[in-house]
């Protein structure tokens, strides 16, 4: 699964910005649902997706996700450092959406959060949406 950071997507929008998991090998959902899940019942506070055996980051993006008490979203701390705060039911619903694409066809793709900030998550079968 590659980890990529788009800066800039809409020239109307330059802040807008995505952040994207895609190519996925098969069973890589199910260990990103797990991660998703860990942080959902607390068993994990943080995570550093770039150090998952079955994240590949694209020129050297780095994600840290973890539980907080607000849903901040994905923030850029530079550098290609991201940080991704959000809560614990917030957690859950990105693991659902996660799983909604185990069974999607070719092209399908999942937000993976509904926050108010420039920066979006997208889990993507083959990298579009």
């Amino acid at each position: 699964m590659k980890l990529e950071y788009l800066r800039q997507i809409d020239p109307e929008d330059p802040r807008r910005s995505i952040v994207r998991l895609y190519e996925h090998k098969p069973g890589e959902v199910l260990q990103l649902i797990d991660v998703l899940r860990a942080l959902s019942n607390r068993r994990k506070t943080e995570v550093g997706l770039e150090t998952m055996s079955f994240v590949e980051p694209i020129d050297g993006c780095r994600l840290l996700l973890k539980c907080g008490d607000s849903d901040k979203g994905i923030v850029d701390l530079g550098s290609c450092c991201l940080e991704c705060e959000l809560k614990e039911e917030s957690w859950e619903t990105a693991a659902r959406r996660a799983e909604s694409l185990i069974a999607a066809g070719a092209g399908a793709f999942q937000w993976l959060y509904d926050v108010a900030t420039p920066i979006e998550f997208l889990l993507s079968l083959d990298g579009s949406w």
